[in-house]
């Protein structure tokens, strides 16, 4: 029998296992991908041709996004803030990286797959406009770079034409824009020196000299050194007296723009009796005694205040009231001579307001009641309509209590001693036991024991209702309360010994009963 000639599958085997004998160690790492490998890869990805798993999921051979991002990192970024080229792309999720960028397409083959000539700017973080619109891409993105690196800095492609040699700085905006360089949109009012009054009209090289902006003083004095009729003896603040508009237009008003308003004889004063130098620098004082005190016939007595008793019309005229201060003379204290009281210089003793401060000697209640004599006593006298209402105390005497002797409470002459608290007096009355607290007022009122009301429902967040609505109040209340009554408002607090069911239904009692009686349910059980 004559033998078959080998099929062309024993062939490709064969040849296969030649070529994974034969062939060189890189290659014979994975003989397999290289032969089914569909070309060549671009210069930039050619280290990568024998790590398919850079670029291809195992074992499924896809190309996804996220290889891709895990070595483009810039372009992961701005995916992720939004911004560059790739983050404006439109449903960039359901976009591929392969859907743009082909590979195994050979060396020299171009991945990036941009068209200049159709590409729109608008899609980058830099929108063309005016003259940038007509400028060949070049002129920015240079050889060798990354079109990601060109600068958004106006000055870093416009040095050579910035005439300003960087005396004002990198933000060429607020002044240009891209129509061009000669037409300008700077504001000065947006500087720290508005141009107003006569300023508006100056020209720009009368104060930037030599093209000096930054350092430009802005200090009236500074430019206007020679126009300075005083010669330095006013100061440099020019702009306290004087107006934008005009020099010879003061706009100083000492009546206004001082805490000295020139009255009476002060009005006819010239100014260098009192501004011996720079009014801005050392300031005059403004008391009378600093420019009157050879004037003063007291001798200093009276103290420097001279404005209280005088005023600027002249010396001559007296004006002074006790009723201006906080202590009016009245009634017997209108006789009493002025050295009765102060008996130091006047103003530098600052005398008490309180009687006993003067009358301490004349306190019959030997300082019991305290040093408020005006509460009850007067300045007409100390036995001279003498008042006292209790109403006006922390306890007024209402019911009851406006009919009991004083010496009831008032145990001792130190009125104030005496407690507030019911249950200090009441103590022995009470027949709860103290079980409802010290707060009596809370049921009772003054009017009598017998006469309280106390609503439960509204007090308290347990109303009685149902078998509660007949209770005692010592059928709950059963122990002294010295503070706040606390109760527990658990029904099986006080109904544990009434509990047919032993515990096994839990202790909310409630969930099942009503106050209305044990015996009747809120649910039926099933």
């Amino acid at each position: 029998m004559m033998k078959k000639a080998p099929s062309i599958t024993c062939l490709f085997v064969a040849l296969l296992w030649i070529a994974v004998v034969l062939s060189p160690c890189p290659v014979a790492a994975n003989p397999l991908k290289s032969l089914v490998m569909p070309g060549q890869l671009v210069t930039g990805h050619a280290k990568y041709e024998q790590q398919c798993d850079k670029c291809h999921d195992q074992p499924s051979q896809a190309v996804t996004n996220a290889l891709c991002l895990s070595c483009h990192k810039e372009q992961a970024q701005d995916i992720e803030s939004g911004t560059g080229f790739h983050g404006r792309l439109k449903n960039i999720d359901a976009r591929k990286c392969k859907g743009c960028h082909s590979e195994h397409k050979g060396r020299k083959f171009n991945i990036m797959a941009l068209d200049k000539e159709t590409f729109d700017h608008k899609d980058t973080d830099f929108l063309l406009k005016g003259e940038h619109l007509k400028l060949s891409c070049s002129r920015c993105h240079t050889d060798g770079k990354k079109f990601r690196e060109a600068s958004h800095q106006c000055s870093v492609c416009h040095k050579d034409d910035e005439p300003h040699q960087g005396r004002l700085g990198d933000k060429c905006t607020d002044c240009h824009n891209e129509s061009g360089w000669k037409k300008t949109e700077f504001d000065h009012a947006k500087t720290r020196f508005a141009l107003t009054g006569a300023h508006e009209n100056v020209n720009c090289n009368n104060c930037h000299a030599d093209r000096r902006f930054k350092e430009t003083p802005r200090a009236c004095y500074a430019c206007h050194e020679i126009n300075d009729v005083h010669g330095g003896r006013m100061g440099q603040q020019c702009d306290k007296c004087h107006e934008i508009g005009k020099w010879n237009k003061p706009k100083f008003n000492h009546d206004h723009d001082t805490k000295f308003p020139l009255t009476g004889k002060h009005d006819t004063a010239s100014c260098d009796g009192c501004h011996k130098s720079n009014p801005f620098e050392s300031k005059p004082k403004t008391a009378c005694i600093s420019c009157h005190e050879k004037d003063d016939e007291h001798k200093g007595r009276r103290g420097d205040r001279c404005q209280d008793c005088h005023t600027p019309q002249g010396w001559a005229k007296t004006t002074f009231n006790h009723a201006t201060t906080r202590f009016p003379l009245r009634n017997s204290h209108a006789t009493v001579a002025c050295s009765s009281c102060h008996k130091g210089v006047l103003y530098e003793d600052k005398l008490s307001l309180n009687c006993v401060s003067c009358h301490k000697k004349n306190d019959p209640h030997k300082n019991q009641e305290g040093d408020a004599c005006e509460k009850c006593h007067s300045d007409k006298g100390w036995r001279v309509d003498v008042a006292f209402s209790h109403d006006l105390t922390r306890f007024p005497l209402t019911g009851l209590h406006a009919i009991t002797p004083c010496a009831e409470c008032h145990l001792t002459t130190s009125f104030q001693e005496a407690e507030t608290q019911c249950a200090a007096c009441h103590k022995k009355d009470d027949p709860h036991g103290q079980a409802l607290g010290r707060n009596c007022d809370r049921c009772h009122t003054p009017n009598g024991w017998r006469v309280w009301s106390f609503d439960h429902a509204k007090e308290t967040r347990f109303p009685l209702e149902g078998k509660h609505e007949k209770l005692v109040c010592t059928g709950c209340h059963k122990h002294p309360a010295e503070g706040e009554i606390a109760l527990s408002r658990d029904c099986f607090i006080c109904h544990e010994k009434d509990e047919p069911h032993r515990g096994a239904y839990g202790k909310q009692c409630g969930r099942c009963h009503t106050p209305q009686g044990f015996n009747l349910l809120k649910q039926r059980l099933r």
